[in-house]
């Protein structure tokens, strides 16, 4: 009976998320739109198949188990915070008017785009050789030491992570305003995936290409769904592969001996392991933070104490702040994580955007949420004054937030007004 319920319900909220996705234009959508679009990619998807095919297990957490149908308290968080990005998106909606009338006065879409490719793969090299990635050693001591090491290096860390996700809405900006063709996005969009996928090893990128590639054929959704469920099982083992190869290569360094002998070892290992829905889901959607984010729902407050904003909000406002001058800046919240589910010091595991809001704001976490994102979201438009591209660039971040903790959303902000800003200049002193 319960299951049943449930099930009504998750089916009852998908149907009214893509009506509501619907109703607007894809050239109007923004931050929160982006926001639904993460939910449905990072927690809709995998619980509504582990709803058939069983509950969500990693082997490798020693977190509990999750499944949709039988832990009450976790699905109705998940529903009333689903729920409620569909009342925020109603919300910035009345807030936002009329977003075409922006003026796009300072905005030439094919140059920006050609900038914003530049900075952004400038930016991407610049963090990975000054990280040492290419000497080898384990990527979070690299990481670690870097920060510790180099201010700079915390800066432009974050505002690369930052343009590597608005990148995408940059180039759907362009072509929504005809600058580039379908073709030509793609082109775009699927070379920097693969770029950065090289320089950098994160996958997010592809998750980035994969929405924007959607979005500009939305209207072909149900082949692009079809195409996608045919390569599923290539997908899955490319994807299980990288994260081996991407270990091994990191531990011991660039070169083509360690390249080759770490696509080997990744393939044999690759092969050894049993597939289970499970792994193909984490593989595809991550689907191991919808478990963090079940640990979390069990643990706070039973266990450990109400964080009270210290990592949703302090954090977030002195995010800029490096913690080489701060030296009390309060850790990350995937930080405190890792050592709690996993005790191991240093690892950060990801507990979907809904996890921080509520170890920081327990029952009070719906509104905190829905503040935050509406904050986020008219910040947003209001440097969409600047140049229009920022609307389409907000998609991503409200993507990229199911990601990264909410300090994510901040950096963008910066990153995007800054960038913008100076991109005005140029328009201004060339005459445009």
């Amino acid at each position: 009976m319960t299951a049943g319920i449930i099930a009504i319900l998750f089916f009852t909220l998908l149907s009214l998320t893509f009506l509501t996705l619907s109703q607007q234009r894809i050239r109007d959508y923004g931050l929160i739109e982006g926001s639904i679009i993460g939910f449905l990619y990072f927690m809709a998807i995998p619980i509504g198949i582990s709803m058939l095919a069983g509950p969500l297990r990693d082997p490798h957490f020693r977190a509990p188990a999750y499944d949709a149908l039988t832990d009450i308290n976790t699905t109705s968080n998940i529903f009333i915070g689903w729920f409620s990005l569909i009342c925020t998106h109603f919300v910035t909606c009345k807030m936002a008017g009329a977003r075409s009338h922006i003026s796009t006065s300072f905005s030439d879409p094919r140059r920006d785009i050609s900038i914003l490719l530049l900075v952004t793969a400038a930016m991407t090299l610049f963090v990975f050789f000054l990280s040492g990635k290419q000497h080898g050693g384990h990527w979070m001591e690299l990481k670690g030491a870097a920060f510790r090491a180099n201010t700079s290096f915390i800066l432009v860390a974050n505002f690369a992570n930052a343009l590597r996700a608005m990148l995408f809405g940059g180039i759907i900006y362009a072509y929504h305003r005809g600058t580039i063709h379908q073709r030509q996005a793609i082109i775009i969009g699927l070379t920097y995936a693969i770029f950065d996928l090289i320089v950098s090893f994160n996958r997010i990128t592809l998750s980035y290409f994969a929405i924007m590639a959607c979005l500009i054929y939305w209207r072909r959704m149900p082949l692009i769904a079809l195409v996608g469920t045919i390569a599923a099982p290539v997908i899955t083992y490319l994807s299980n592969f990288w994260g081996t190869f991407r270990a091994i290569v990191l531990q011991n360094g660039l070169s083509t001996s360690n390249v080759l002998n770490a696509a080997k070892i990744s393939s044999l290992a690759t092969n050894a392991q049993e597939e289970t829905t499970s792994r193909t889901l984490n593989a595809f959607f991550e689907s191991s933070n919808i478990q963090v984010l079940h640990y979390i729902i069990d643990n706070y407050p039973a266990n450990f104490s109400i964080l009270y904003g210290e990592t949703f909000v302090v954090r977030t406002i002195g995010i800029l702040i490096p913690s080489t001058i701060w030296a009390n800046k309060p850790t990350s919240f995937g930080v405190r994580l890792g050592e709690q589910i996993m005790d191991i010091r240093g690892l950060a595991l990801n507990s979907t955007l809904f996890g921080e809001a509520y170890a920081n704001f327990y029952f009070l976490w719906v509104p905190a949420l829905m503040l935050y994102l509406v904050i986020i979201s008219a910040l947003f438009r209001y440097i969409a004054r600047i140049n229009p591209m920022a609307g389409p660039m907000s998609i991503f971040v409200g993507f990229a937030l199911w990601r990264f903790d909410p300090s994510f959303g901040a950096i963008c902000i910066v990153t995007a007004l800054i960038f913008l800003f100076a991109l005005r200049l140029t328009h201004v002193r060339s005459g445009n």
